[in-house]
C-alpha cells in the first residue's frame, strides 16, 4: 500500500470519495461535514487558490475604459 504505487494525494481522494458516498446516502449533517472538509482538503493540493481584488471604479468615467485580466496563480 506504501509502496512506490502510493500517492497521499490520490488516497485523499478514494476517501473524499467514500466519505461522499456515505454522506449522500445517510444525509447526515455529521457526515456531509466531514465529506466537505475532506474535499477541501484535496482542493488544497489540485486546485490554485483565488485571490479577493479591490477593484475602483468610482471615476471610471472620467478615465479611459480598462481592461481586467484574471490569472490563477499558482
Amino acid at each position: 500500500m506504501y509502496g512506490q504505487d502510493f500517492h497521499p494525494i490520490m488516497k485523499m481522494a478514494e476517501n473524499a470519495m467514500t466519505l461522499h458516498e456515505l454522506a449522500s446516502k445517510t444525509n447526515s449533517m455529521n457526515d456531509l461535514s466531514r465529506s466537505i472538509d475532506a474535499w477541501d482538503r484535496i482542493a488544497k493540493y489540485t486546485e490554485p487558490k483565488l485571490k479577493a481584488l479591490d477593484i475602483d471604479l468610482s471615476d471610471s468615467f472620467t478615465r479611459a475604459p480598462s481592461e481586467i485580466i484574471i490569472k490563477a496563480m499558482p
